[in-house]
């Protein structure tokens, strides 16, 4: 087993979201919540890269 999968198997999971239509609305604040809870989130946004 090599150091670098020995680290990975030993470390908690990183939890990570995806939320669609994160940019406004509903979908900006379940990306922010998800945020302060301390996920990783990945924003996807139609069409206003400014608001995203």
């Amino acid at each position: 087993m090599t150091e670098q999968s020995a680290t990975a198997s030993t470390s908690a999971p990183r939890r990570v979201a995806v939320v669609t239509g994160g940019s406004r609305g509903i979908g900006r604040e379940s990306a922010e919540r998800l945020a302060a809870d301390g996920f990783a989130v990945v924003v996807n946004y139609a069409g206003n890269k400014t608001e995203a």
